[in-house]
């Protein structure tokens, strides 16, 4: 299994996490989805804060490989909160006849 595929496994289990607490996250944040996307992006880029220091901290060692690894795994669960708030966003703001070309690809 290895290093790398238990940390793909815990960044599947981080987003599964994320997804099953985004209506408790959405309802604690007064049931907006503005609100919840917003939450989600902030926290998806402060758990990723970690990537970055540790390439300026440790560089290209094996400790700022580890702290790389270990912030995008958990920035999973932040990521599944904004995902969607986006999507309910998208449903609720964008036209029924434009929403398949604002969210599709056309010929």
């Amino acid at each position: 299994l290895g290093s790398l595929g238990f940390l793909r496994g815990l960044g599947a289990v981080s987003g599964i996490v994320g997804s099953w607490s985004y209506p408790w996250i959405h309802g604690l944040l007064g049931g907006s989805a503005v609100q919840t996307a917003n939450a989600g992006i902030w926290a998806f880029a402060i758990s990723l804060l970690p990537c970055a220091a540790s390439m300026f901290v440790w560089g290209a060692t094996p400790t700022g490989a580890w702290a790389l690894l270990w912030s995008m795994t958990l920035s999973r669960f932040a990521l599944f909160w904004f995902k969607p708030a986006v999507n309910q966003l998208t449903q609720e703001l964008v036209d029924a006849d434009v929403r398949g070309a604002f969210t599709g690809v056309r010929k």
